[in-house]
């Protein structure tokens, strides 16, 4: 089973077939007291800055999430929304157990979202369920959980949400790397397509100066050092993608698929290894300290057993 979610322009496809999914968590207020006591004056710039830090290292989903104590979390959600959607064009997961909220958020929401989450209890389903059959172009996601324990309903909860989810589009199936015009898209530039290319690889390092604020320490020195750092890996970047991209751009209507999941691949690994070598170094420069300080979802990264896993294992490229 796979799970399509949408944006204005955009698609991601989650599944067992599908490339690596991240989504960005960033958005939340839960153990951020500063970003927590911006939202209550209504400041959203914290929102826009996390929004364009996490796409720009790589997140396909966002997930936004208004939980804070005492406020009004419907229209503080709804604000939120909107300003991610403002931002980037990426899908979002609606991240909120208030049915007033949910109800807000998806009025506001361009797109298919993904509900985040639902219980297995009988009263969550009796609400949220119509809910989302009335929006319609809703994924939800089961947390497949009542008061007897996780997973207790699961295979009937599943069978609920069936009804309001199955019916959904099918992930966007491009029949050549750069020109989508028989589906009705855009025939893609050589920059498009690198941009493309460049999001098929998780790569944290580019983004730790717009994390910055995220560090309750940090020397000159030391953002001296991964200034730098982000140059050298973005002057690497260049150099594998940029010839890959202007080969893609001219392949004819009668590609060769072999040669070129074969480049997209070869073009994946190198990146890999440079994003691998560019994390070892920012250990060098940053302290444990300084890195668990970081975004969660950039943490993953500096586990190398765990960033090893996102090593790619075919040539692909992201659904949007």
């Amino acid at each position: 089973m796979e799970t399509v979610l949408r944006s204005a322009t955009r698609e991601v496809t989650i599944g067992p077939e599908q490339p690596f999914c991240v989504i960005g968590e960033r958005i939340n207020p839960t153990g951020r007291k500063v970003f927590a006591e911006a939202l209550r004056n209504g400041d959203l710039s914290t929102v826009v800055a996390d929004t364009e830090a996490q796409v720009a290292a790589g997140a396909n989903v966002l997930d936004v999430n208004a939980g804070i104590p005492l406020v009004d979390e419907a229209e503080l959600l709804a604000g939120m929304l909107r300003t991610v959607q403002d931002t980037a064009d990426v899908p979002i997961c609606i991240d909120s157990s208030v049915i007033e909220a949910l109800e807000a958020g998806l009025a506001v929401y361009e797109g298919k979202p993904l509900v985040n989450s639902v219980t297995g209890e009988d009263d969550r389903l009796e609400e949220i369920l119509p809910l989302v059959a009335r929006h319609g172009d809703v994924r939800a996601r089961p947390r497949e959980r009542d008061r007897r324990g996780v997973g207790a309903r699961a295979g009937r909860l599943r069978q609920q949400l069936r009804p309001v989810t199955s019916t959904v589009p099918t992930a966007w199936e491009f029949d050549h790397p750069g020109d989508f015009s028989d589906r009705g898209g855009p025939v893609l530039s050589p920059s498009q397509i690198k941009q493309r290319a460049m999001n098929s690889v998780f790569n944290p390092v580019g983004q730790l100066l717009a994390v910055k604020d995220s560090f309750t320490f940090i020397t000159k020195d030391q953002l001296t050092a991964l200034a730098t750092l982000q140059r050298r890996i973005g002057a690497q970047q260049d150099s594998v993608w940029n010839p890959v991209a202007d080969w893609l751009a001219a392949q004819p209507a009668e590609f060769d698929r072999k040669a070129v999941l074969d480049r997209v691949y070869d073009a994946q690994l190198r990146m890999f290894d440079v994003v691998v070598a560019g994390i070892r170094e920012v250990k060098q420069i940053l302290s444990a300290e300084q890195i668990r300080e970081l975004p969660p979802f950039m943490l993953i990264a500096f586990d190398e057993k765990a960033l090893m896993q996102t090593r790619p294992t075919m040539a692909f490229f992201p659904n949007f």
